[in-house]
């Protein structure tokens, strides 16, 4: 934990390197942090830690709170609050930062290596009505309309593939009742015999 710790201070300094170093490289490891949706497979997270790194600069004042660490023969994980100070973007202050973070180690060749990362800036209680807000933007009527037509259609949404889109599929239809079929009566459009 001392040595991901310290590569997180790396991090928030703009250096991503120390901090890759110590992820699996298998395909199912996954990343959810403040700056997109969620990523899967090695390479789309390596490309989200430089993303992210690019963000910070001169990072400083690392600490953590830690909530709960479980450790088990094969997987761990820790539940933290990191707080930073560090630039963000193109700004020159530096700023504090705490983001909630949920990392999940699994053992592999003798070694602890990060395969889920989630981290994002809730760290105090929020009124209910804070889920309905996207990205710094609440949801329009528009939207909200949208989703309830996507509802009602029968369409949903069973996952993201690894390029970020997601597949769709009719739900099944309901089952038929147990009465049974009188002769000619109809099942799945063709006459029963």
């Amino acid at each position: 934990m001392e040595e991901y710790r310290r590569a997180g201070l790396e991090m928030i300094r703009g250096n991503p390197e120390v901090y890759k170093s110590l992820w699996s490289r298998r395909d199912d490891v996954t990343l959810a942090n403040p700056f997109g949706p969620p990523v899967r497979c090695w390479q789309e997270v390596s490309d989200r830690l430089d993303l992210a790194a690019s963000h910070y600069r001169d990072g400083r004042d690392y600490e953590f709170e830690n909530i709960v660490t479980v450790i088990a023969p094969e997987l761990a994980y820790t539940v933290e609050i990191e707080r930073f100070r560090t630039r963000v973007g193109g700004s020159d202050e530096l700023t504090p930062i705490a983001i909630r973070v949920t990392s999940v180690f699994r053992r592999e060749d003798g070694n602890w290596r990060v395969t889920h990362r989630h981290g994002d800036p809730i760290t105090t209680m929020q009124p209910a009505e804070s889920v309905l807000q996207g990205v710094g933007r609440p949801f329009s009527q528009a939207r909200l309309r949208a989703a309830r037509r996507v509802r009602r259609s029968g369409l949903r949404v069973r996952g993201r593939s690894r390029g970020g889109t997601c597949s769709r599929s009719r739900r099944s239809p309901r089952p038929f009742p147990s009465r049974r079929l009188g002769r000619g009566r109809r099942r799945h459009g063709r006459l029963r015999r």
